[in-house]
């Protein structure tokens, strides 16, 4: 009972909403226009049935609410989640960094945080997840070149990115459903990134490969292709859970760890055991 209340305290809280634009009103004309040419994949499978209720949504209704889809929140968002509090506690051991970048836009109607009414959940989970990586490997994000991510949810890790400095190319490989989200939500954030539903080459440069549970859930097919993308880049940030569909990941990424020359580590997650990120930076040069 006192979940609930909670959750409709939480609920009923909103951003304030940002002045209407003609750049908003063209970003939701491209929006709807892209689902509409969009055909339902009609697929017997859990992704080709959200998918198709994604589409769904996406053109009945208002996309300025989409983080308040059903659809959405149940797959992308952690509104409520009590490991929000460990998360939000190790951000505050360098506030100064991370503070300001998790400051929340009503851009999608996300949920505000309880216990941090300026950011979303989600926001603040995407935060923990770079504040790890970062701490673990020293990685600049300001001087990155490239961002492969794979799976890009909404946009949230980009546009925390970008608000850490990050000004390089940054690539999202996605389904075509959100792709098309992406545009919208970060285009709003004034964010155009290369958007692409199959593997692309990536331009030289200092590189991050960035795949927050994403690969770790995609059936091999689809990550096959990865391994030739991620084997030229310069960092990695994975997380990973120990076994996707009929996958063994933890000898999944056991075979990159062999096969890509980097230095790794490999680190629990305690609030969400068993799941545990895969870190990887160049190797330092002997002194």
């Amino acid at each position: 009972m006192l979940k609930k209340v909670a959750r409709d305290i939480i609920k009923a809280r909103h951003f304030r909403p940002m002045a209407a634009s003609g750049k908003e009103d063209q970003l939701l004309a491209e929006f709807k226009q892209a689902f509409s040419a969009t055909p339902q994949t009609n697929a017997d499978s859990a992704w080709g049935r959200y998918l198709d209720l994604f589409r769904q949504r996406a053109i009945q209704d208002d996309p300025r609410k989409f983080l308040r889809w059903d659809v959405i929140e149940e797959t992308m968002c952690v509104s409520y989640a009590r490991f929000l509090k460990t998360e939000i506690a190790y951000l505050k051991q360098n506030w100064k960094v991370w503070g300001p970048v998790i400051n929340e836009t009503a851009v999608g109607d996300p949920v505000p945080y309880l216990f941090h009414s300026k950011s979303s959940g989600n926001l603040i989970h995407h935060a923990y997840h770079l504040a790890r990586f970062q701490a673990a490997t020293g990685c600049r994000f300001e001087e990155l070149d490239v961002v492969y991510e794979f799976g890009g949810g909404y946009g949230c890790a980009c546009k925390l990115l970008h608000a850490l400095g990050f000004r390089g190319q940054y690539i999202i490989q996605d389904f075509p459903h959100f792709s098309a989200l992406q545009r919208y939500y970060l285009g709003m954030h004034g964010i155009e990134p290369t958007l692409t539903t199959e593997p692309m080459t990536q331009p030289k440069g200092k590189s991050l490969f960035l795949a927050e549970w994403s690969l770790s859930e995609a059936p091999e097919i689809a990550r096959a292709p990865m391994f030739d993308i991620a084997k030229d880049c310069d960092y990695f940030l994975i997380g990973y859970q120990p076994v996707g569909g009929e996958v063994d990941n933890v000898q999944f990424f056991g075979e990159w760890q062999r096969k890509i020359d980097a230095h790794w580590s490999v680190q629990d997650i305690a609030h969400l055991e068993p799941n545990q990120y895969l870190f990887g930076c160049p190797k330092r040069a002997p002194n």
